[in-house]
């Protein structure tokens, strides 16, 4: 799911806000209450980018957390 010329950070998270941009779109048009008024931002985008760095991934399981 990347593009080929997106290849940096920022690129790629500008790229993941578009997509969860575009199915809350199809949401509010198919009037699902729910997502009437949902909003998505991203915090602490450093922060994120430093994890994207160490490619470290944080996998939820049914008994807990696992790195």
């Amino acid at each position: 799911m990347t593009d080929a010329g997106c290849k940096d950070a920022a690129c790629t998270v500008s790229r993941l806000l578009n997509v969860v941009e575009n199915e809350l779109q199809a949401g509010r048009e198919k009037g699902d209450p729910t997502e009437k008024q949902l909003q998505v931002t991203l915090e602490d985008g450093e922060l994120w980018h430093k994890f994207k760095d160490v490619t470290n991934e944080m996998i939820v399981t049914k008994n807990g957390r696992e790195l």
